[in-house]
C-alpha cells in the first residue's frame, strides 16, 4: 500500500482502527508464512526422504525449520559432510519486529507435539509426510487476539490454521475454530478483538508447553 492509500485509509477509518488494522495483519501475516514453511517442511521430508523439524524459539522469536538427516532431533550439521548428507536449514519465519506479537495463547504455547532435547516441543514431519506427534502452536498479540497452527491427523500431517473464540455467540465452549460461519446462525467463527491488553481487551498470553 503506498502512502497516498494509507493517508486515504486514515482518513476513512481514523487512527486507532488503521493501527488494529496493522496489528492484525503482523499477526495474521506471520501465522500465514508460517503454515505455509509447514506445509514446505512436509514436502521436503516427503521430497529427500529425511524427518524435517519446525520449532519454535522463544528467545530469538523464530520457527525455525531444518532437515534432521541423522534423525536425533538436534540441528548438529557435519560441516565436512556432502551437502544434503547431514543435517541442513530450511529457513526461518521471524516475528514481526517492534510489534505485540508473541509465541503464546490463552490455552498455553505448545499443545503436544514432538519432546525436544533442546528445548521446546516441535513439530516433526516423516518421510511418508505423517507428523510424528500431533499437536498445535499458538501466537497470540496483546489485544488478545490467539491463533494456533494445528498439524493432524497423525498419518496425514495436514497443517490448520484457527483462531481463539473467547465467547462464540453460537453457544460452544471458548477454544481455537477454523475460519468459517456457523451454519445454523451465519456467525463468523473468527472475530478480531479491537484494544489492546489493560484498554478493554482480553485474552492473554499463554507460556510453557
Amino acid at each position: 500500500m503506498g502512502t497516498l492509500g494509507i493517508l486515504m485509509l486514515l482518513a476513512v477509518v481514523g487512527f486507532p482502527a488503521f493501527s488494529r488494522w496493522v496489528d492484525q495483519q503482523r499477526l495474521l501475516g506471520f501465522v500465514n508464512d508460517s503454515s505455509v514453511q509447514l506445509v514446505r517442511a512436509r514436502q521436503e521430508a516427503i521430497q529427500r526422504g529425511v524427518p524435517v523439524v519446525a520449532q519454535p524459539d522463544t528467545g530469538k522469536g523464530v520457527l525455525r525449520l531444518w532437515a534432521d538427516v541423522d534423525d536425533d532431533l538436534a540441528f548438529d550439521p557435519d560441516t565436512s559432510a556432502v551437502n544434503r548428507t547431514t543435517d541442513y536449514s530450511l529457513g526461518q519465519v521471524m516475528l514481526p519486529t517492534q510489534s505485540t506479537v508473541l509465541f503464546g495463547g490463552p490455552e498455553g504455547m505448545i499443545e503436544g507435539l514432538t519432546s525436544m532435547p533442546d528445548g521446546l516441543n516441535a513439530f516433526v514431519f516423516e518421510r511418508d509426510g505423517s507428523v510424528r506427534d500431533v499437536g498445535a502452536l499458538r501466537i497470540s498479540d496483546d489485544r488478545g487476539n490467539s491463533f494456533e497452527l494445528r498439524v493432524e491427523p497423525k498419518a496425514t500431517g495436514k497443517t490448520r490454521v484457527r483462531m481463539y473464540n473467547g465467547a462464540p455467540s453460537w453457544g460452544d465452549p471458548a477454544g481455537y475454530y477454523e475460519k468459517g460461519n456457523v451454519p445454523s446462525t451465519g456467525a463468523p467463527t473468527w472475530v478480531w478483538n479491537g484494544s489492546a491488553a489493560g484498554s478493554g481487551g482480553g485474552g492473554g498470553k499463554g507460556g510453557g508447553n
